[in-house]
């Protein structure tokens, strides 16, 4: 499969640049939208056996995430540096693994909002 990235809630500017910069580097990459709180990970990546919900549930929060997926390490570290490089600044990010491809956008989302908030927490 190939090296895919999902993204969430960047501005129009930092949306061109990611999109620019993804294709660059052979990155597909697919937009979340604000509704799709409610679909599992597999499902935005069009995943066999992940159907997409009718449910229309928004994503509580507004700061912009990524998702990696299908990248090995050589294309993650180039993804990231090519991102700092070009001052694309994202906080949230997770990688693909078999346990958060089933998890919905809206989870996903708030566990790593509560994982960042833990880590804070033990400085």
């Amino acid at each position: 499969m190939n090296p895919t990235l999902l993204f969430y809630n960047f501005s129009f500017s930092d949306k061109m640049a990611l999109v620019s910069l993804m294709n660059s580097l052979n990155i597909k990459v697919i937009e979340i939208c604000e509704t799709d709180g409610d679909q599992t990970i597999g499902a935005l990546l069009g995943y066999p056996g992940f159907l997409k919900t009718s449910v229309v549930k928004n994503i509580e929060g507004e700061e912009p995430f990524i998702y990696m997926a299908h990248m090995n390490k050589e294309k993650l570290f180039e993804l990231i540096d090519l991102l700092k490089d070009h001052h694309i600044d994202i906080s949230l990010k997770a990688m693909q693994t078999p346990m958060n491809i089933h998890y919905t956008m809206s989870d996903l989302y708030t566990h790593l909002i509560e994982e960042r908030q833990q880590m804070k927490g033990k400085q």
